[in-house]
């Protein structure tokens, strides 16, 4: 369990980082539209968590294309494989 200290340097991080990139606030995966192309800022969640993600491929700086929506899930495009994921992974990467 994070401590407070470590929960507020984690808070504030996030909103910097949300408004860097030239004003643009960065949002998770689940939120974009089909056919929009992002680039993955960062991955959300226990280590554990995070390992998994990275291991299907969602690493931070490679770019990710959502080719549809179905009840929340997302088929996309990264590094040229198709692959289905469920929208709680898709809430945990940051674009």
């Amino acid at each position: 369990m994070l401590s407070l200290a470590k929960k507020l340097a984690y808070a504030n991080w996030s909103v910097k980082e949300s408004l860097s990139r030239k004003g643009r606030i960065n949002m998770q995966l689940s939120f974009m539209k089909k056919g929009e192309s992002m680039t993955i800022k960062a991955i959300m969640g226990k280590d554990e968590t995070r390992r998994y993600i990275e291991e299907l491929g969602f690493v931070p700086g490679q770019a990710v294309k959502v080719i549809s929506h179905n009840h929340g899930n997302l088929v996309v495009i990264i590094k040229n494989i198709h692959m289905a994921i469920d929208k709680s992974i898709a809430m945990r990467i940051i674009v």
